[in-house]
């Protein structure tokens, strides 16, 4: 019978596909509760420490929390606990409907994968899981231009679990250039109401905005102090674009201590940072460096579609600076090919 699995990586999180033994309510049952029936174990775990081989698990993940996971290997042994940072792969049952959706996504069915993301969470007993449900739908909204849609589903899942990986997918806008309909929308309450989520997205949003700059800024240094550690790196983060633009002197001191920051932050969480990093470097007439840093987006972290092609706009401009116009040519070319509908394209064209 089919069975489904999800897979987490270091170089991207992505869910891939895998054969489920039971029918979707049988396993229902199973995570509900303990019963007396046979060890169900068909999650695997492949953690990594520093300088060791890698090392396979196999049991029934318990939970997925903050920046650790519960694994039970069976039903005598006691739970093990890992570091969802020294974690390579995470392979786990997920129902048909969760496959589905994850299927139709990539097929460009949006609409048609949010349907099914939300009929397996009818069925899903599974905290964690059902926050692995939600984030595969903000990841369909992001992709579909629904932003303020994807922040709601980013909501649920820190409600349940602030300290979430998940809050790196929160649709930042990380450049206030981006055309209205690829940022997400925000007003000056936004600033002061609602989750921690919601208040650092309004602030990436109303940073670009000559009226609210300065209120902007102001939430993201409440948030970079008082915010959950995963909110709280991307509000520092933000708070970068400000140096960029009443700061330009001090680009050369301060360069060297966002990446020493972004070295620390998590593979998902870089994209939004490596690009102000970028900015930053162009600005100081690094081009090579430049744009190496932008093309790491549209590569590693391509969900935000404006911003990985606008990252490849400005990759393109960078190579082209250092004299290198093959390589900006090609950048020009995957720039039509994967975003002909972004406004980097349209400043591509007009240009």
């Amino acid at each position: 019978m089919p069975r489904c699995a999800s897979v987490i990586t270091r170089q991207r999180l992505r869910l891939i596909a895998v054969i489920s033994a039971f029918p979707s309510a049988f396993n229902s049952a199973i995570w509900a509760q303990d019963t007396a029936l046979p060890f169900i174990g068909n999650d695997t775990v492949t953690v990594q420490q520093d300088g060791e081989r890698p090392i396979r698990y196999q049991g029934r993940i318990e939970d997925i929390s903050g920046e650790s996971l519960i694994l039970r290997r069976s039903h005598i042994t006691k739970t093990q606990v890992f570091r969802v940072s020294q974690i390579t792969e995470l392979t786990f049952v997920r129902s048909t409907d969760f496959e589905a959706g994850l299927q139709q996504r990539q097929a460009g069915n949006f609409a048609v994968a949010l349907s099914h993301f939300d009929a397996a969470l009818k069925h899903e007993y599974r905290p964690w899981a059902q926050n692995e449900l939600h984030a595969a739908a903000a990841k369909t909204c992001i992709l579909m231009g629904d932003r303020n849609a994807a922040v709601e589903r980013i909501e649920t899942i820190l409600e349940s679990d602030a300290r979430s990986r998940h809050a790196s997918l929160l649709p930042l806008v990380w450049d206030h250039r981006l055309r209205a309909d690829e940022c997400v929308s925000a007003t000056a309450n936004d600033l002061q109401q609602g989750s921690a989520a919601r208040q650092l997205v309004a602030a990436s949003r109303l940073l670009g905005d000559e009226e609210q700059a300065a209120a902007a800024a102001v939430t993201l240094r409440r948030l970079s102090d008082s915010a959950a550690p995963r909110i709280a790196e991307l509000a520092t983060a933000q708070l970068w674009r400000v140096t960029l633009q009443t700061d330009a002197a001090g680009l050369t001191h301060q360069l060297p201590i966002w990446q020493r920051h972004l070295r620390r932050m998590p593979l998902d969480a870089r994209g939004g940072p490596q690009y102000v990093i970028a900015l930053g470097l162009q600005r100081l007439h690094d081009y090579d460096q430049a744009s190496v840093a932008f093309l790491w987006l549209p590569f590693m972290s391509p969900t935000d579609e404006a911003l990985a092609a606008l990252s490849l706009l400005q990759a393109g401009r960078c190579l082209t600076e250092s004299g290198r116009v093959s390589e900006a040519a090609a950048t020009q070319l995957e720039l039509s090919k994967r975003f002909p509908k972004s406004s980097a394209f349209a400043t591509l064209q007009a240009e």
